[in-house]
Formats: structure tokens, C-alpha cells, sequence
């Protein structure tokens, strides 16, 4: 039986995603940005982008820190929002990217999850 839970426990590590999935908010348990939840986004290049809670400031953080941090625990999954209520945090998420001092709007992926 232990092998068994062992071998179970070595296929789970192997599959699970150490990638952050679109709508799901996850909570922040140390670091930089501990007692925020992120809104997962969108990948632009090495980065992942989130939309923190409640503040809605616009978070790109390195890909390998989010994939250490979803293997080391520091990251939480939440929940998945539902699609109208990611789509309002998208649409703050896409506000939150225009510089307000040009008023040009920071390259994004517009497609939503369908």
C-alpha cells in the first residue's frame, strides 16, 4: 500500500501544472506580494500578468517565480472566477495597462477565455 501512495504520489508531481491557469485567482501566502490575490490574465513573453486584488494594480511577475511558487505552496488557487466576472477583471486589467501620461495602451493579448 505505501508503494502505491508513493508511485501515486511521484505520477501527481510528475502531471500537476506548475503554470498559472486563466481565471483563476490565487492567493499570495509569502513574499513580495503576501495577503494579495491574483487574477491570472495573460503570458507576455517571460512573464506572467495578474491583476491584483483589491488594489487592481497590474502584477508581471517572472514565469519561474510563479512556477516555484505554485510547487513550494506560496501560491494558492482560490477558485476559477466565472466568465462575466473575469471578464469585468479583464476589462480593469486592461485599464490598469493604459499610461496615463501617453494614453497608449501596453501591448496585451485581447482574446478571453471562451
Amino acid at each position: 500500500m505505501t508503494v502505491l501512495k508513493r508511485l501515486y504520489s511521484g505520477i501527481k508531481n510528475v502531471l500537476a501544472d506548475n503554470i498559472p491557469k486563466r481565471r483563476v485567482v490565487y492567493a499570495v501566502t509569502k513574499g513580495d506580494y503576501i495577503g494579495e490575490f491574483l487574477v491570472y490574465v495573460e503570458e507576455i513573453e517571460s512573464v506572467y500578468c495578474f491583476l491584483s486584488l483589491p488594489d487592481m494594480h497590474v502584477r508581471d511577475i517572472p514565469k519561474s517565480d510563479i512556477v516555484s511558487g505554485l510547487q513550494e505552496g506560496i501560491l494558492d488557487e482560490v477558485e476559477t472566477l466565472p466568465r462575466d466576472v473575469f471578464s469585468i477583471c479583464h476589462a480593469q486589467y486592461v485599464e490598469s495597462r493604459i499610461n496615463h501620461e501617453t494614453g497608449e495602451i501596453v501591448p496585451i493579448n485581447p482574446q478571453l477565455d471562451t
